[in-house]
């Protein structure tokens, strides 16, 4: 299973480029292109999780606009 590492990027105060994260699952897989099935190999979406470290809880809003973004993250890919 190959995991996007989104909350451990929060946690550290970091984004993952979702351009990024693809290019790091190709070449983990050897995959031609990310529509390949690698036989044994699940991937984790890149999710968006609302919020900061130590900040306030996110609003409905952030809430709605973070699925959303996983959303797209996962229609681009």
């Amino acid at each position: 299973m190959i995991d996007s590492g989104a909350y451990s990027a929060l946690s550290k105060g970091k984004r993952i480029n979702l351009e990024d994260y693809v290019d790091f699952i190709l070449k983990r897989t050897g995959a031609d292109c990310w529509t390949t099935a690698v036989p044994g190999v699940s991937v984790v979406n890149l999710d968006v999780i609302p919020g900061t470290k130590g900040g306030p809880q996110p609003t409905p809003a952030e809430c709605e606009r973070a699925a959303e973004e996983g959303w797209d993250n996962r229609v681009r890919v």
